[in-house]
């Protein structure tokens, strides 16, 4: 009565509630009329209002009261006030929240470095490819001029052949027919290569499984080794697993 500022004709019954804050006073109801109807102990945190209208943290007790014959009397009750420990709770609730958000802070900054440094990693990597693309073209334009003079002039003989025939024209022919081949195979060999180094930055590998791709590549394969009398056997591939690779 002294820290709600009730008298004891208001407190009494159910008035003494009224002190509790409205937050909590369905549940603390609930949970003292389960604790009376069944005869057995109570307990519950609650915020009680003090006579100048300040609510408190108190944690309220109940012990049943009863006669040697087992007639129940009511629960007898206390409250000890816990503000202080809950003001430190919430306290270290707050810093546990500002230290998580922190670190997510940090986290989300880490993340956001790697990414950048990431980028700057692949602009390097994109930009020393371009500059040995550069290199790779200088030098591919001299190495297929080689091979393309070599094919004109060996068309000119078989021009020339052609127009002015001799007995050594067959001889001339073949073997210049046999150059220009060469030549060819040469500026191809040359074309390929340069495919394959300007395909390095593009490529794209996937998680596949790669028993199923040995298979597939094994299947597509039998008919050129068949053609040459060979023949492709392939064991184990269900145990391969999977990997990370480009198709082709």
């Amino acid at each position: 009565l002294a820290y709600t500022g009730d008298t004891l004709a208001s407190a009494c019954g159910q008035g003494w509630t009224r002190a509790v804050h409205p937050e909590d006073a369905r549940g603390y109801r609930q949970a003292w009329q389960t604790a009376h109807a069944q005869h057995c102990l109570f307990g519950a945190s609650v915020r009680l209002r003090r006579a100048d209208g300040v609510y408190r943290w108190f944690q309220a007790v109940g012990t049943p009261r009863l006669l040697p014959d087992g007639t129940f009397l009511g629960l007898v009750g206390c409250g000890l006030d816990i503000t202080p420990q809950q003001e430190a709770v919430q306290a270290l609730q707050q810093a546990h929240d500002r230290l998580e958000q922190r670190v997510q802070e940090r986290t989300a900054a880490l993340h956001q470095a790697l990414a950048e440094r990431q980028r700057l990693e692949q602009d390097a990597q994109r930009a020393a490819h371009f500059a040995m693309l550069g290199r790779l073209a200088a030098g591919l334009s001299h190495e297929i001029r080689n091979p393309l003079s070599a094919v004109f002039l060996h068309v000119d003989v078989l021009t020339e052949e052609y127009q002015q025939p001799s007995p050594d024209s067959p001889t001339y022919v073949a073997a210049a027919l046999t150059e220009i081949k060469t030549q060819l195979a040469r500026l191809d060999d040359l074309v390929q290569d340069y495919l394959s180094l300007v395909r390095i930055g593009s490529l794209v590998r996937t998680v596949q499984d790669l028993g199923a791709a040995v298979h597939a590549w094994a299947t597509e394969l039998q008919p050129a080794l068949a053609d040459r009398g060979s023949r492709l056997q392939t064991q184990g591939l269900a145990s391969l697993g999977h990997a990370a690779f480009h198709p082709s």
